[in-house]
Order: C-alpha cells, then structure tokens, then sequence
C-alpha cells in the first residue's frame, strides 16, 4: 500500500507532495487549502480543509496500478520545509484509512500560523 505525503502550504504556494519519499508511479497533485491552490495566505479559517488528487506519473506495466485507487493517507505538517524534511510536525495525521482526499487540519490555528 502506498502512503501520499500531502504537504500544504500556508506560506507557500507549492510544495511537492512527494518530497523526500522514494519514486513512486503515482503524484499528488492540485494540492489545496480551502479551495484555493495558489497563495493560500490569509484565509479565515482557523481549522481549514485540506484537499489533494492522484495522478499516474509513469508507465505501469502490472495489472493493478498503485494509482488505481487511494487506499489511505497521512499528512504531516511543520512551520518550514526544513522542519518539514527533518521530522519536526507541528502536527500529523498518522495513517488514515480512507479513500477521501480531503482533511480538516488537525487543530485550529492562530494568526500569522505558517504552516509547511
């Protein structure tokens, strides 16, 4: 089974979901905050939905493709890429069970949170 890292911006615009994790024949693409996909600064939800898709990134030769369906995900979130690439979250999912590819945030955020 595989896993999509979703990481979404506060701060940044666009981050690559796959960042870090090894290739893979599926992408997590359009990436969103509350429905917004670019700058998503100053929104006014303290708790807002993150959502994502899949997308086949390569040829796949087997009879059931890894991107045929989502099975489950995990989100990890941190203040900066870095602390984002070196394990420190400000918060993370764990292993979710599901198909859906949208989330609330794991808890409310304050004013002028960043959040990778």
């Amino acid at each position: 089974m595989w896993l999509p890292r979703v990481a979404v911006a506060a701060v940044l615009a666009s981050i690559p979901a796959t960042h870090g994790l090894p290739s893979s024949p599926v992408d997590v693409v359009s990436l969103s905050v509350d429905g917004r996909f670019e700058s998503p600064l100053g929104f006014g939800n303290a708790r807002p939905t993150l959502a994502w898709q899949m997308t086949q990134s390569g040829d796949c030769n087997e009879p059931v493709c890894p991107s045929d369906r989502q099975t489950a995900y995990e989100i990890q979130a941190a203040i900066s890429i870095a602390d984002l690439e070196a394990g420190h979250f400000t918060w993370q999912s764990g292993q979710v069970n599901s198909s859906a590819q949208n989330a609330l945030f794991g808890h409310e955020l304050s004013s002028r949170d960043r959040v990778a």
